[in-house]
């Protein structure tokens, strides 16, 4: 997996005005062969359990519906969900083991450590993944509310106040 800053998508830049500020720098990625997957149903895989098909069927159509989701995108949005499975498996194996094992035995801490590791990782990959889409509140508050419409100049509300 990449390390680094999440790269926004191309319909949040635009949302966000980046595109028309820095066009030296965003103009390159208007690129026309990436068009958004628009009115397509992805399946999730079969594989997947049910929790993380449900997560699917909530997600997947909220970013085709905001067109954010390209086919170039579609091995990304495997892996986020791929994650998440992994996510829901730890989850189910830590209940396992609670009904299982009790806290006296002696390596109880050590294999409860090393299954919270599994979950601890599997979310942190998920939302890494789930931030390059816009899909955490830190990156959706990075747009602006009004939806960033051309052709409507905003006044700074501490201008109007000083004026």
């Amino acid at each position: 997996m990449a390390a680094g800053r999440p790269r926004g998508t191309q319909k949040h830049i635009e949302l966000s005005g980046l595109a028309k500020k820095r066009k030296k720098y965003y103009g390159e990625r208007n690129n026309t062969q990436l068009a958004p997957l628009a009115d397509m149903s992805i399946e999730a895989p079969k594989k997947y359990s049910r929790e993380t098909r449900m997560a699917w069927d909530l997600i997947v159509p909220n970013l085709i519906a905001m067109e954010v989701l390209t086919e170039v995108d579609l091995p990304s949005l495997q892996m986020m969900f791929d994650a998440y499975e992994e996510y829901v498996q730890a989850k189910k194996t830590i209940t396992k083991f609670e009904k299982i094992h009790t806290m006296l035995e002696p390596d109880y801490i050590i294999k409860r450590k090393a299954l919270n590791t599994w979950m601890t990782n599997s979310q942190v990959n998920f939302n890494k993944i789930a931030a390059r889409f816009g899909l955490m509140p830190t990156e959706r508050s990075r747009l602006p509310i009004n939806g960033g419409n051309p052709g409507i100049e905003e006044k700074d509300p501490i201008e109007v106040v000083l004026a």
